[in-house]
């Protein structure tokens, strides 16, 4: 799918991409609306309603993706819910290697993420995943989300990277769209990013179905002294 030889800098989503969103889909859309309807003594539909009016108000905005923003706004304690379904948290089919064929080829592989801090850190826990990535580069440390094109362009600034030679996997169709106007060359999308949930339709970019058709990996070309 790609032709590695144009490619220095692999810049790749978290939550559904490298993985799986499952997790995710399982917590905002089942298990919190279930904790804020008791916590509240809310019928389920008025729970439900009043979670996708706080959904549409904050789409598309860094609120969107803040822990402490939802906990505010609930009254719950969001961090210590999402423990209640960590064992839904696994890779994607074939990231973890994807992600080691990477590194040994001697590209660097960053993480690009929306996600709040205190989410890095639970997914990390449980899966390393920090560990094998050369950086993470969260929204929230640039107080922008990646729907807008000022974060990829903050995040140039701080990894250099070159536009031209850079590839970005995101099942954020928005945030790949901001990052093709900046000017990021080589872009997927993600064709199943929750396992249990329905797949990602983009006329505009190719999807990737398993990481596995990414490799091999050609070794990145080092300029001569």
């Amino acid at each position: 799918m790609l032709d590695w030889h144009r490619i220095e800098t692999v810049l790749l989503d978290m939550d559904g991409t490298l993985l799986d969103l499952r997790f995710d889909s399982q917590f905002w859309l089942k298990h919190l609306p279930t904790h804020f309807a008791a916590h509240h003594g809310l019928e389920p539909t008025v729970a439900q309603a009043r979670l996708e009016a706080l959904f549409d108000v904050s789409r598309r905005k860094l609120e969107f993706y803040c822990l402490d923003w939802w906990s505010e706004q609930t009254g719950l304690d969001i961090v210590r819910l999402k423990d209640d379904l960590v064992h839904l948290i696994e890779y994607r089919r074939n990231a973890r290697e994807f992600l080691a064929a990477v590194r040994q080829s001697g590209r660097r592989a960053v993480i690009v993420t929306n996600a709040h801090r205190a989410s890095l850190d639970l997914k990390h826990r449980h899966t390393g995943i920090i560990d094998l990535v050369d950086a993470v580069e969260s929204a929230h440390d640039h107080r922008l989300p990646k729907e807008e094109e000022r974060f990829w362009s903050t995040v140039h600034q701080r990894l250099r990277f070159d536009p031209a030679k850079t590839l970005l996997v995101d099942d954020n169709i928005d945030a790949l769209t901001a990052a093709e106007a900046f000017g990021i060359a080589h872009l997927l999308a993600v064709a199943e990013p929750d396992s249990g949930g329905e797949r990602l339709e983009s006329a505009r970019y190719r999807a990737l179905e398993d990481f596995a058709l990414l490799q091999p990996i050609a070794p990145l070309a080092r300029e001569a002294c």
